[in-house]
């Protein structure tokens, strides 16, 4: 059992406590509170995390991370219709390789910032049999609504099944 010290613990059940600490046992939470009161009877190590604060992993439940390479390239639009027309434009000229750079950029992106699960909408599923192990809980759901003549074949699609399973095939 390790016990940490941070300045500020947020544990999404009441105010934040200043002075807090947290005791973790294998890989779960013992005991949460003021400093003074988790560690009284605490016997084993104690990390001091410093003055930081801290707080359960964060959940993106809307993401598009095949569309990280678009950051900067989305001007101020007159409307809604010009927004998705840029879009639309953008997502044409990119390739398999640019979607499955932009995915692991994306969810290194989200890890870094504390993101510990997200749910990404993907209009590209044949990309997800090449995609390692993401670094944070990520669950798929298959985008719908494209406007590219047949956006992904038969194949592509029963290839991103293939990402879900046990075993994956050598590629």
């Amino acid at each position: 059992m390790t016990a940490y010290r941070c300045r500020t613990l947020v544990t999404m059940d009441g105010d934040p406590i200043d002075h807090g600490a947290f005791i973790v046992e294998g890989n779960r939470f013992g005991a949460v509170g003021r400093a003074r009161d988790v560690l009284r009877t605490h016997t084993g190590s104690i990390k001091d995390l410093g003055d930081v604060i801290v707080l359960p992993g964060l959940i993106n439940a809307h993401c598009h991370l095949d569309y990280t390479l678009m950051r900067g390239a989305l001007l101020s639009p007159g409307s809604f219709p010009q927004w998705v027309q840029r879009i639309n434009a953008l997502k044409r000229s990119f390739s398999d390789e640019d979607y499955l750079r932009a995915t692991m950029l994306g969810l290194e992106e989200l890890r870094r910032f504390g993101v510990t699960g997200v749910l990404d909408i993907i209009a590209t599923p044949q990309i997800l049999p090449r995609l390692p192990p993401p670094p944070i809980r990520t669950w798929f759901f298959l985008e719908l609504i494209d406007v590219r003549p047949h956006p992904w074949v038969d194949e592509h699609a029963f290839g991103s099944w293939l990402f879900f399973t046990e075993e994956r095939p050598a590629l």
